[in-house]
């Protein structure tokens, strides 16, 4: 069994420190590529594609 835990103030701001693995993630099982992570700010302004969301 796995499991990836963030710790923060605040519900949202513990999804926030997640938004760059589970998108490199998501990214990796669509493209078979797993990219550097990047900012969540750069990560929630691109375009994904409907199988990358359902990852």
């Amino acid at each position: 069994m796995a499991a990836t835990i963030a710790l923060a103030g605040s519900a949202e701001e513990a999804r926030r420190i997640l938004v760059p693995e589970a998108w490199s993630m998501a990214h990796s099982r669509t493209h078979g590529v797993f990219p550097p992570l990047a900012p969540a700010e750069r990560i929630e302004a691109r375009t994904m594609t409907e199988k990358e969301r359902r990852f």
